[in-house]
C-alpha cells in the first residue's frame, strides 16, 4: 500500500495576532493530510484584529487594524476576540460566529472555545477530568473591569462568600506564588496555575468579557474542566454548544437575583448538584464538536486546494 505524504504548506501570522493561532493548533485543526511549515515566503497568512503591545497586553485598547497588509498570499482572517471582521477584506475568514446566522460562503465557524478542548474530546464520548473534592463555595477570578459581573459577584456574596483572588474584587491572595494578582495573570504558568485553583470549587463565575451569539472563550470550558459548576454568562445561544444540563445559564432568567436563588437551589441539594457535575459537556454528548471539527478540516482542505486562485475570482 502507497503511503502518501503530507502536503506541505507555507503559513504565516501577522502581528495582529500576536503570534496566535500557535502552529501546533493549527496543524490539529488541519488534520494529517497536510503539514504547515512557518515561512518568511507564506502562501498564507492569518489575520487578527487585535495588535496590542505583546509585554503590556493590558495598556492598548482593542483596535481594529483598517485591513490587512497586501501580498502573493492568501489572506485567511482569524479572531478569539469579540470584534466583528470586514468580511469583503479577506479571502477566507474563521470567526465564532454561527454560520447560519452569518451565511457568507468564505466563513466557516471556528469556536474559540474549542482551543481549551481535552485529548479525546472530539469524539461522542464526553471527556471528563478526575473527580476533586469541593471543600470552596465560588470563585470569580478577573482581572478586567465589567458592569454585569461585578455586580453578580455582589448579589451572589450576600447569599455566601465568593472567593476572589484576582483584581477585580479582590478578597484574598493571588492565585500561585506571586504578590499581585496581575503578576499572577501574566505568569507563564498562568493556565495551569488557575486550574488547579478551580479545582476546589462547587462553582465558578464564568461571565464573558462581553455578550454576543457564538462568543464563548476558556471562562466555560476551565471550570468544566475541574468539575466546578459554570454559571455562565456571554453567549445567548450558548446550549448550542454546551450541555444545558451541566451549568447554569444566566440568559434562561430574568435578573441576577433569580441567578443568585438557582446556585442557592444547587448549592443546597446534594443530587442535584452531583446530577449537573456528572452531566455531559457538549450537547448531544460530543455531536455538536465533531460537527465542528469536520467543517473547519473541510474549510481547511478547500483553502489548500484552491490556492491563490481564491483571490482571483473575488
Amino acid at each position: 500500500m502507497k503511503v502518501v505524504s503530507p502536503v506541505e504548506v507555507r503559513i504565516a501570522v501577522d502581528d495582529s495576532l500576536q503570534g496566535f493561532p500557535d502552529l501546533d493548533y493549527l496543524q490539529w485543526l488541519t488534520g494529517d493530510a497536510y503539514r504547515l511549515v512557518e515561512s518568511d515566503r507564506p502562501d498564507y497568512v492569518f489575520f487578527g484584529p487585535l495588535p496590542r503591545p505583546r509585554r503590556w497586553p493590558w495598556l492598548g485598547p482593542l483596535s481594529p487594524r483598517t485591513g490587512p497588509r497586501r501580498g502573493n498570499f492568501v489572506q485567511i482572517f482569524w479572531t478569539g476576540e469579540n470584534v466583528r471582521p470586514d468580511f469583503e477584506r479577506y479571502d477566507w475568514l474563521f470567526t465564532f460566529d454561527y454560520d447560519d446566522l452569518v451565511r457568507h460562503p468564505r466563513h466557516c465557524r471556528r469556536p474559540i472555545w474549542q482551543r481549551e478542548m481535552t485529548p479525546g474530546a472530539e469524539g461522542e464520548e464526553d471527556a471528563r477530568r478526575p473527580r476533586f473534592e469541593k471543600t470552596k463555595f465560588c470563585n470569580f477570578i478577573y482581572n478586567n473591569p465589567r458592569a454585569v459581573r461585578e455586580e453578580f459577584f455582589e448579589r451572589l456574596c450576600r447569599y455566601k462568600h465568593v472567593d476572589s483572588p484576582g483584581a477585580r474584587k479582590n478578597n484574598m491572595a493571588p492565585i500561585g506564588n506571586h504578590r499581585t494578582p496581575r503578576a499572577s495573570r501574566w505568569s507563564p504558568n498562568w493556565i495551569a496555575e488557575k486550574q488547579r485553583a478551580l479545582e476546589p470549587y462547587r462553582f465558578t463565575i464564568a461571565f464573558e468579557n462581553s455578550s454576543y451569539p457564538g462568543y464563548v472563550t476558556e471562562k466555560m470550558i476551565q471550570p468544566l474542566m475541574a468539575d466546578s459548576i459554570p454559571i455562565y454568562w456571554g453567549n445567548p445561544l450558548i446550549a448550542r454548544d454546551f450541555n444545558p444540563k451541566c451549568f447554569i445559564n444566566a440568559h434562561d432568567f430574568g435578573s441576577l437575583d433569580e441567578v443568585v436563588a438557582k446556585v442557592a437551589e444547587i448549592d443546597s441539594d446534594p443530587d442535584a448538584y452531583a446530577a449537573m457535575q456528572a452531566a455531559p459537556f457538549y450537547e448531544q454528548n460530543g455531536a455538536g464538536v465533531v460537527r465542528h471539527m469536520g467543517a473547519v478540516r473541510r474549510r481547511f482542505q478547500l483553502i489548500f486546494s484552491v490556492g491563490l486562485s481564491c483571490r482571483a475570482e473575488r
